[in-house]
């Protein structure tokens, strides 16, 4: 239309002038002649307006005009800028003052655009907006794989010999199109391109599909055969036999082999005898036990259920849970943090052994496997390709000595400990190895296993429940992991669609990436994709023996290793353990799981069936097309129409039978997206589409979730990781009756992993991960009894630098995501290579370096940037500072990690309170609002009352730091003692400046250590209060001949000239750290990390008692301290002093010091004590008090003991002379004694 119709013109001369009479068509009039002022707002939004029909309608004749973008476009009111849908101004909002109103058809919200309705829809009722997408088609457009599948099924037609109505022979077999469309398709030449390509191809001797769908594979068929133009040669077949005698010759010749112990002389004549040809496996069973005997220990009774606790009370209940839960993370922590998280109350319950349980296990070990066709087989695997003709090589000692059996590991039934094994010398191993290769079997009683029941769910209800794991004997367990680490580094080895147990290969990543990306790219790029989520029954357990042997077979595996695959499974034995007895019977299919072996030969027979399938069919993603994605028995097939994922289906499903294995339809899932190109979108199919097993597939809808490879998926989408699973477990790990060290074990090495793979790949942000650190933060606040102003480093920091060692989310999981994601670009897959290079992706990375930015620096080293981040955050911070030197020495932070019974809790609770500074003092709780506070030390020093001042300085704690002192050197003098030294405690030396007293003095032949203990400060440093330690007794020359000369009984000259002294210092701060010189010097003395760090809890006990005292003490006099003297032993041997007056010193300096002679008689001391109470007895009187002396004053014998050195009284509160327990409350009853008067309130 290249002119508006005389009507128009016509029209728009007869209207009136008026802007609400005018109509749509004076508008379309007065755009088409160029009468653009004449236009007001209100007049193009009411013409427009979509519920009249306007001239924006789609189909209109105004936008059906060639002209009309053009014109359109230059109007400036026209132009709808960023919102197309939204109102120009308020102004034109309104016509006729009335709103623009879009009514939502499925509530009653009304919306002002149309966009906001269709978005409102589609995020408030996903449903109804799903099914409102029309996919029906009369004409639909011929994909690429529907095209491909139709050619093949031609090119197979014409192998075959042809048809004479070849469009007649099609129609039938290709879904949904009719002749006509099949007809028109064949004329194209891109088609008739495509069928003499397929023809070039090895046929897939595949039948054609049945007109009701069926697809299964001909059976007359085989795999893919050989090119006819390809040259089959067969390789020289490979002297095996020869390379293992001379191996085996080579080992006995050159070893020593009565120097190697374990009786390696009678291995080396077993080996003799083999090479003879005589039968040697009963002799290596003899020799096995004779030389690694079993070990058994007692079978431990049945554990009983934490439920069953027959108790009266529910304290007695209490205990016995305690107790109970003590010895589960004892015995087995791994196991324990599983049944906590699973939130299962119940012990991990073993079978009773019932009939039922026997017979069901029964029938599936010695169940019969369906028998396969003998032509059935690949045409490669009658030819040894070279490339795996080293799997059946010799075993040299290096390669035995580079293979361990992994510690922790259970033992067979032989009893062979997987440590006396792990002992063997690597020669002997090797040895037995090639012996084991030479005769190409192992004995029955050798390879047979027992098997245990785990089980699979939180409440096992059937013997379906349970996963069978068998373990094998040590030997052969060693035997098959060195075969495994050469059969999967075999290159090509099993197809691109199988991503399990590869040697450098990140299946989950590849297979989650690349899942996650073509659910994506067909939901943007309005693309079909049809999945099948497939569930084996049983694989492992129920898997064909006979299929076993053959798929190693097709792999042109050895002849030698096909065999022994055949000797080990066609005899096969087990012990089912069944509580207190076992059951034996005969394996006949079913891999055993448990064998490092196992699993690559499972893959290969699932291989065979990944290699049948079409890969015609699948998603098209960049060059690549992905037609399955496989991680061992989970399997997901893809498609872009139905029609090919069912024929795929089939042939899957066959391949399986033929090798024991089924599907399970009832654990099956399928996702059908179906696009709308009309509409420009996609919708979920949920009407069941697909068949297996008889029996239709699930259909996923927008609700349902479905889970691949531990991650969840909802509907056509990645589920959104949330906090509440978390939280459930913090929630469970604080009611379970633990330490608070052992929730911190749990939480560090079992609770955040156990959600690694779920954040590292699933859908989340960064609001997510900082919630989840609060969440954490908050949890180990409550269980540390930590207050909120902790620096937040110390949660994060590493142990070995004085933190909790619990990794911040935020920055964690996108380090994790990081490393995983940038792997996808270097896969030797080309669809992985792809899904890296897609925009999401793409995102994915861009979003993690975001958050790494201000940290790492490079992606091989983020974990230990992280590390260094976080210690540097704490050693910044007022509390963490004093920390600083801990990352030097490990006995410092050891007690951090500890989570056994060693320390009591509340000890550990209080080591983090003083380690991280988390004391109530008047600074601590000042921070921040400190206007017109007193903060001054309430013992009447005059300086801030900080948790330093108060254990290191203050007169109030001096005694308990000599206790403190005390401790530490008689637990160094006890452990140097052990290692052969002389020890004298607190000699005196009078030398020229005065007195030196040593704390320890020890001799060992002509070696004389000097060591001085003291518990200082962390400032400057600890290691120059090291130096200035060693440096007093070090530079006093007199003092160095003392010591010889003490020591010795040389002549003086001769001891002086071959004595050799040191000087070293036991310096800890008051926080526990160790010095890292005062540490190294004490190694040299011979003490261990071990005992260093019971040194370092020895600090901080005793500065958590010091602290408490300090609190308990009300006394604000200088001297209050502790004396230990004589005493006569009292009924009540305190004497209180009542009043309300202020509080007065009672004893003198020079009292107090001739009261502790201890060269005076014991009568003196008393008489000295006796003066002592009258004096106080004056003094109070004096002061308007009165002193009230204890009852029966004189008792018969002496007694040490402690008397305080001050009488203070706060309020009500008395002060007492009272016998001093070093740290402790003063209490009324004491082992039946009374102590203290119980008519006088103590402080």
């Amino acid at each position: 239309m290249n002119s508006p119709s005389a009507e128009w013109s016509g029209l728009a001369t007869r209207l009136p002038d008026g802007p609400a009479n005018r109509s749509l068509s004076w508008v379309r009039a007065a755009i088409w002649e160029n009468r653009w002022r004449e236009l007001t707002p209100s007049v193009v939004v009411s013409a427009c307006r979509e519920r009249e029909g306007g001239l924006l309608k789609s189909g209109s004749a105004l936008a059906n005009g060639r002209g009309y973008g053009r014109r359109v476009g230059n109007i400036p009111m026209l132009n709808p800028g960023p919102q197309a849908g939204a109102p120009a101004s308020e102004g034109a909002a309104r016509v006729g003052g009335e709103p623009p109103s879009f009514q939502c058809p499925h509530c009653d919200r009304v919306l002002t655009t149309a966009s906001g309705r269709g978005l409102h829809v589609k995020r408030a009722h996903p449903a109804e907006a799903n099914n409102a997408i029309n996919i029906e088609r009369v004409h639909a457009q011929w994909s690429l794989e529907e095209t491909r599948l139709m050619a093949r099924l031609e090119a197979d037609a014409i192998r075959r010999g042809g048809e004479r109505f070849m469009n007649q022979y099609l129609v039938p077999l290709v879904p949904r199109r009719t002749l006509d469309a099949v007809k028109g398709k064949r004329r194209t030449a891109v088609y008739r391109r495509l069928v003499q390509e397929i023809l070039r191809e090895p046929a897939m001797n595949l039948r054609a599909p049945s007109p009701e769908g069926g697809g299964a594979p001909n059976p007359d068929g085989g795999e893919p055969s050989r090119r006819d133009d390809e040259e089959i040669t067969d390789l020289p077949p490979l002297n095996y036999t020869g390379e293992i005698r001379s191996a085996l010759e080579d080992l006995v010749g050159g070893v020593d082999w009565t120097q190697t112990g374990y009786e390696g002389a009678r291995l080396c004549d077993i080996a003799c005898r083999a090479l003879g040809g005589e039968s040697v496996s009963e002799a290596i069973l003899a020799w096995l036990r004779d030389v690694l005997p079993a070990k058994r220990g007692n079978p431990r009774p049945p554990a009983r259920d934490l439920d069953g606790t027959r108790s009266a009370t529910n304290k007695a209940k209490r205990r016995a849970e305690y107790a109970r839960a003590q010895e589960l993370f004892r015995r087995d922590p791994k196991a324990f943090a599983a049944r906590i998280f699973s939130g299962n109350s119940q012990d991990a319950s073993r079978p009773k052994g019932s009939p039922e349980f026997v017979r069901f296990w029964r029938r599936i070990f010695e169940g019969e496997s369906p028998e396969r066709d003998e032509h059935i087989g690949m045409a490669a695997g009658a030819h040894e390709e070279e490339g795996r003709r080293g799997l059946w090589s010799p075993i040299s000692v290096e390669e035995v000595a580079r293979t361990r059996v992994r510690r922790g590991t259970a033992s067979g039934p032989d009893g062979i400990a997987v440590v006396d094994w792990n002992n063997v010398p690597p020669a002997i191993a090797a040895l037995l190895f090639n012996i084991f290769m030479w005769i190409g079997q192992v004995s029955d009683s050798v390879s047979e296993t027992h098997t245990v029941f785990l089980q699979k769910t939180g409440e096992p209800l059937t013997p379906a429940d349970y996963r069978p794991i068998s373990i094998g004997s040590v030997v052969i367990r060693h035997f098959h992991r060195l075969l495994a680490s050469r059969l999967v580094a075999i290159p090509d080895l099993l197809s691109d669609f199988q991503r399990a147990f590869l040697s450098g290969v990140d299946g989950i990543a590849d297979n989650l990436s690349v899942l996650d990306t073509i659910l994506t790219e067909a939901r943007r790029k309005c693309r079909s994709l049809h999945l099948a989520s497939l569930d084996v029954s049983k694989a492992f357990d129920t898997v064909s023996h006979m299929a076993i042997v053959e798929a190693c077979e097709g792999a042109g595996l050895p002849r030698p290793f096909v065999e022994y695959v055949r000797s080990l499974y066609g005899s096969a034995t087990t012990l089912l353990e069944l509580g207190r007895r076992s059951v034996r019977i005969n394996v006949k299919r079913g891999v055993r799981q448990g064998d490092p072996l196992s699993p690559l030969l499972f893959n290969l027979v699932l291989d065979r069936a990944l290699k049948r399938l079409l890969t015609d069919v699948g998603f098209r993603l960049g060059t690549s097309c992905i037609t399955a994605l496989a991680f061992a028995d989970d399997v997901i097939l893809c498609g872009t129409t139905s029609w090919g994922l069912q024929r795929n289906l089939e042939i899957f499903e066959e391949e399986l039978r033929r090798s024991g294995l089924s599907l399970n339809p009832g654990k099956s899932k399928c996702v059908s997206l179906v696009a709308s190109g009309r509409e420009k979108k996609v919708k979920l199919v949920m009407t069941p589409t697909f068949r297996a097993s008889g029996s239709w597939l699930s259909q996923v809808d927008g609700t349902t979730f479905w889970k691949y490879l531990g991650l969840q998926f909802r509907g056509c989408g990645m589920a959104s990781c949330g906090s509440d699973d978390v939280a459930e477990c913090l929630e469970r790990l604080t009611r379970a009756p633990l330490k608070p060290q052992q929730r911190m074990h749990l939480l560090r090495v079992f609770l955040l992993p156990r959600f690694y793979h779920v954040w590292t790949f699933g859908r989340l942000n960064a609001g997510i991960l900082r919630r989840l650190d609060i969440r954490v933060r908050n949890a180990i606040r409550t269980w540390l009894r930590l207050p909120h102003d902790v620096p937040v480093g110390y949660y994060h920091a590493p142990t070995n630098a004085g933190g909790l060692g619990i990794p911040q989310l935020s920055r964690f999981i996108p380090l994790l995501r990081l490393k995983r994601f940038e792997r996808l670009a270097h896969s030797s897959v080309e669809s992985v290579r792809e899904c890296a290079r897609t925009d999401r992706a793409v995102a994915k990375v861009r979003w993690c370096r975001e958050r790494l930015a201000d940290v790492v620096d490079r992606v091989a080293d983020g974990t230990q940037s992280l590390r260094e981040f976080w210690t540097r955050e704490l050693y910044r911070s007022m509390d963490g500072r004093a920390l600083r030197e801990s990352v030097r020495e490990t006995p410092s932070t050891q007690w951090l990690r500890c989570c056994t019974r060693a320390i009591p809790a509340r000890d550990w609770l209080n080591y983090i309170s003083v380690h991280i500074n988390a004391l109530p003092s008047r600074v601590r709780t000042s921070r921040g609002r400190r206007d017109g506070v007193d903060v001054t030390c309430r013992g009447g020093c005059l300086t801030a009352e900080t948790p330093a001042h108060c254990i290191q300085v203050c007169h109030r704690t001096h005694g308990g730091r000599v206790f403190r002192h005390d401790a530490i050197a008689k637990a160094l003098s006890v452990h140097l003692a052990q290692r052969g030294w002389s020890v004298r405690r607190e000699v005196s030396y009078q030398t020229v400046v005065g007195v030196r007293r040593p704390d320890i003095v020890a001799s060992r032949g002509r070696e004389i250590a000097v060591v001085d203990v003291q518990v200082v400060a962390p400032y400057p440093s600890l290691d120059s209060a090291h130096r200035k330690k060693v440096a007093k007794y070090r530079d006093e020359d007199q003092l160095a001949t003392c010591l010889v000369r003490g020591a010795s009984v040389q002549p003086r000259r001769r001891a002086e000239e071959e004595t050799q002294v040191r000087f070293a210092s036991a310096t800890i701060s008051w926080r526990g750290v160790w010095s890292s010189e005062s540490a190294r010097s004490l190694r040299e003395l011979g003490l261990t990390d071990r005992e260093l760090a019971q040194y370092s809890t020895y600090a901080l006990r005793d500065s958590w008692m010091n602290w408490h005292k300090w609190e308990m003490a009300t006394s604000p006099v200088k001297y209050h301290y502790f004396h230990r003297f004589f005493t006569y032993s009292v009924r009540r041997n305190a004497c209180a002093v009542r009043s309300r007056a202020a509080a007065v010193t009672v004893f003198s300096s020079q009292a107090r010091r001739v009261a502790f002679r201890a060269s005076l008689p014991a009568s003196f001391r008393v008489r000295t004590f006796a003066r002592a109470v009258r004096s106080a007895v004056r003094v109070c009187a004096r002061y308007g008090r009165r002193l009230t002396l204890p009852r029966d004053p004189i008792r018969g014998h002496c007694q040490a003991g402690s008397l305080t050195g001050a009488v203070h009284l706060s309020k009500n509160n008395a002060g007492v002379l009272r016998p001093a327990q070093r740290g402790q409350k003063p209490r009324v009853e004491q082992k039946g004694k009374s102590w203290l008067d119980p008519d006088v309130q103590y402080a």
